[in-house]
């Protein structure tokens, strides 16, 4: 069509054929319902004399709330059952060989799945996958249906080397997510479509992201790991969440790393309520800390005295 041209709208339109519809017609019953007199003097005469469920607390303090971490001990008859099967997506480090041990020492069935460059199976045991593709994660969880495998327990290893060494920037943030963040989104996708009716515990391990003791080297870069723990749990009900956080740099010892495996299965084998635990060394071993809610009021005077306490 040329510029200047007019367009024949009705040419256009020539060969449609209109209906009509009828439809039905609104009842004008002109009838109020409207609320007479004053609605918050309605109210406060139907609360006079009946005590307040949210009453305002007088002091702007009493408003906010900090997070507290309390020392707790696992129960002696926690731990995994025998004859489940754990998915371990694991590094090549003292912590992964010790968790490895330990859950075949259990009983455990253990798929490994390592990082690499592309998707393998190596065999019926030993996977690798590329973290920052979501197919490849497909693909491992398709061959794990193929063989009538599902997961009853999940551990994530790989943030434990998601450790920036330089200023973290906009780049460094974004890279470091594919061995955490979107490794467990792509995870936590798969057993949504693969495994949405199988009852499973994931268990995402962390290194120094929770200020506890505030001696640690925080790693925030892993902090969106948090969120995700518990945002899972309410979206996805057969998926039970955990977050462990660690402080992989006092690992030193072959003693060390098989005492912490032996608190993380008994830690995701328990009936605990707890979604953030956190793993912290002192003199007499590593000591399991859970997070609670606390008013700015008291949380001060109890801070402290949890800090002697792991000091």
């Amino acid at each position: 069509m040329g510029a200047g041209h007019s367009i024949e709208w009705m040419k256009l339109y020539a060969y449609e054929r209109r209906n009509r519809l009828s439809l039905p017609a609104y009842p004008f019953e002109r009838e109020s319902y409207g609320m007479e007199g004053n609605p918050f003097d309605m109210l406060e005469g139907q609360q006079k004399g009946k005590h307040s469920l949210l009453p305002k607390q007088p002091h702007m303090e009493d408003w906010f709330y900090l997070p507290l971490w309390q020392q707790k001990a696992l129960p002696l008859a926690a731990g995994l059952l025998g004859g489940q099967l754990c998915l371990l997506f694991a590094n090549h480090d003292l912590i992964s060989r010790e968790l490895l041990q330990a859950l075949r020492s259990s009983g455990q069935r253990v798929i490994t799945v390592y990082r690499g460059h592309e998707f393998s199976m190596h065999d019926d045991s030993e996977y690798t996958v590329q973290p920052e593709s979501p197919a490849d994660y497909q693909q491992l969880f398709a061959v794990l249906q193929e063989k009538q495998v599902e997961a009853d327990n999940l551990i994530h290893l790989w943030s434990l080397e998601n450790r920036v060494s330089a200023p973290l920037d906009a780049a460094g943030f974004h890279e470091s997510q594919k061995n955490g963040f979107y490794s467990v989104t792509y995870i936590v996708q798969c057993l949504h479509q693969f495994s949405r009716h199988k009852a499973v515990r994931i268990a995402v391990v962390t290194d120094e992201v929770f200020s506890v003791t505030g001696q640690e080297t925080l790693h925030p870069e892993n902090a969106p790991l948090i969120g995700l723990g518990l945002v899972v749990p309410q979206e996805m009900q057969h998926i039970r969440h955990l977050t462990v956080d660690i402080q992989s740099a006092s690992v030193e010892t072959g003693e060390e790393a098989k005492q912490l495996a032996g608190m993380l299965l008994e830690e995701l084998g328990g009936e605990h309520r707890d979604r953030q635990v956190s793993y912290r060394g002192s003199k007499d071993g590593f000591q399991s800390i859970s997070l609670s809610s606390w008013n700015r009021r008291s949380s001060s005077r109890i801070c402290s005295g949890l800090t002697v306490c792991m000091s």
